[in-house]
């Protein structure tokens, strides 16, 4: 039996292989044979899902945490990443942080790579009560993998609910420069500078984040604040109006909830 870590490198592959119609036993024999001797870049790849799950494809990702654990070819790192995933996927989130901490500070030294996107996991799964651990592990991240465009992007939300907006700018700057292109690190700049009432800066970000993800209901309802707030309403109501359709399509009534009150005061403002 192949090594079931291979099955990291593999699944996509064979994803499109059965989208194509293509999934012929001779296809997934060759696909095998690729597999089995690419341990290295499976191993990479397993390493990728340490720091984010794929919440589209939850079951898939529990099967191979579980694969993983269980297949006697793996190593004890290897077993380790793959129980922490596995921890995170169940939402068991103190073990999850007890298991990414470990990970960091064994592999830290000797592949920093992998210690990066540990603390990276560890800073992520700390509540909002524990900023400056969440920064501590993102300071980590990012001195360890410089070019990690997410541990700027978190860092700098953390330092914006710390109140350092600047310092924040910078961190989505970096974010944005690393990875491009990244609507949710334009959308987090235009926050902060929405809040340093720099409004016409934010509506740019919002205006990259909305061209680069057209059903970000999120950047159509900030880019509506910031318009209402230099008094430019009937710009606002469009985009209040195009972020409460994207959040009943995606059953978010809680912020529908509160578009359809913020058009009500609009309706008192421009006196209709």
């Amino acid at each position: 039996m192949f090594a079931v870590l291979a099955g990291f490198f593999g699944f996509r592959r064979f994803e499109a292989i059965r989208s194509e119609a293509k999934e012929s036993a001779n296809e997934v024999k060759s696909l095998l044979e690729e597999i089995k001797q690419n341990r290295d870049e499976s191993r990479e790849l397993l390493q990728e899902m340490a720091a984010e799950s794929d919440p589209e494809e939850p079951e898939q990702a529990r099967q191979k945490t579980g694969d993983v654990s269980n297949d006697p070819g793996a190593t004890p790192m290897e077993k380790e990443i793959a129980e922490a995933t596995s921890l995170q996927e169940q939402e068991k989130t103190k073990d999850a942080i007890r298991k990414w901490l470990a990970i960091a500070e064994s592999a830290e030294g000797t592949d920093n790579s992998l210690a990066a996107r540990a603390w990276f996991s560890y800073g992520y799964l700390q509540a909002d009560e524990n900023l400056e651990e969440k920064m501590r592990a993102y300071d980590k991240a990012i001195i360890l993998q410089p070019d990690s465009a997410g541990a700027y992007n978190n860092r700098g939300i953390v330092k914006a609910k710390l109140g350092r907006l600047v310092e924040a700018i910078a961190d989505y700057d970096e974010a944005i420069r690393l990875r491009m292109p990244n609507a949710r690190a334009y959308h987090n700049r235009g926050l902060a500078k929405a809040r340093l009432r720099r409004f016409d800066e934010a509506i740019t970000d919002y205006d990259e984040a909305i061209r680069l993800q057209t059903d970000y209901a999120r950047a159509y309802y900030s880019r509506g604040n910031s318009k209402r707030a230099l008094g430019r309403l009937a710009e606002a109501r469009k985009d209040y109006e195009s972020a409460l359709t994207l959040a009943r399509e995606e059953n978010d009534t809680y912020r529908a909830s509160r578009i359809k009150e913020l058009l009500h005061q609009l309706d008192t403002e421009d006196g209709n």
